[in-house]
């Protein structure tokens, strides 16, 4: 899309599907009708990016925003947006990319992640995580409490191991964590 002060001078298709609107409607809009295509709680910050685009050729990468389409549903969007000349005026040529399935994902995985803490707070459960590359260990909150360590302690592997690994079962477990780390597996499987 590259819209200058006045109007868009072109859209492609896939703005149109975008948007919700046909390519000819979106040419004959406004500056004051576009705003509109910007969800009102992200247009300030859209507008001034747009101005400070034109006055000065500030760019930007990536910034997030949404977009309500013509059936009022919303989108949301990434856009890329360079300084360019249009028939002697300084115009913007904006790239927005539908960033709706990936900002779902991220807000269930927030929502996932938060059922998962609040488990671990009321049941006697925790998870951690290892990189075996560098040998650093994330535990939870819940892991610590299950555990009895404190947060700001050191965590020792093989002391954690021995200390809560029943003496028949630790050969086992550590033979166990130590072919998960030759093999190089990002996750490994359970070991009952």
């Amino acid at each position: 899309m590259v819209p200058n002060p006045t109007r868009i001078r072109f859209a492609n298709a896939a703005m149109d599907a975008f948007s919700g609107a046909e390519r000819s409607d979106l040419m004959a809009m406004g500056p004051h009708q576009l705003a509109t295509l910007i969800h009102d709680q992200d247009r300030d910050r859209f507008t001034a990016a747009f101005e400070r685009l034109l006055l000065d050729g500030a760019g930007e990468d990536g910034r997030e925003y949404r977009l309500v389409r013509r059936d009022a549903s919303v989108v949301w969007a990434r856009s890329w947006a360079t300084r360019i000349e249009a028939e002697g005026q300084p115009a913007a040529m904006i790239v927005f990319v539908d960033d709706t399935e990936r900002r779902h994902a991220v807000d269930e995985m927030k929502q996932t992640h938060s059922k998962l803490l609040q488990a671990q707070h009321i049941t006697p459960i925790g998870d951690f995580t290892w990189d075996t590359a560098t040998g650093t260990v994330t535990w939870s909150d819940g892991m610590y409490r299950l555990l009895k360590y404190d947060p700001d302690e050191e965590i020792d592997l093989a002391r954690v191991n021995t200390e809560v690994h029943h003496p028949d079962d630790l050969e086992r477990v550590t033979a166990w964590l130590d072919a998960g780390i030759v093999s190089g597996a990002a996750v490994l499987e359970p070991n009952e």
